[in-house]
């Protein structure tokens, strides 16, 4: 989950531009980080690798 607006506009101000340009750019969240965090969600931080896992059958 990314918090767009605690982002760096330096550093990411381009890639996002990008994304709204092409149109590509897809959202779905809670409203609140309170909420996010309650359904499970983590904040996501630079240069850190998440592991994908399968879900259960």
């Amino acid at each position: 989950m990314y918090d767009v607006d605690s982002l760096d506009s330096e550093t990411y101000s381009e890639i996002i531009e990008d994304i709204v340009n092409q149109e590509v750019g897809l959202c779905f969240a809670p409203d609140t980080l309170p909420e996010a965090r309650n359904r499970g969600y983590k904040l996501a931080t630079s240069a850190k690798v998440r592991r994908h896992r399968k879900p259960h059958a």
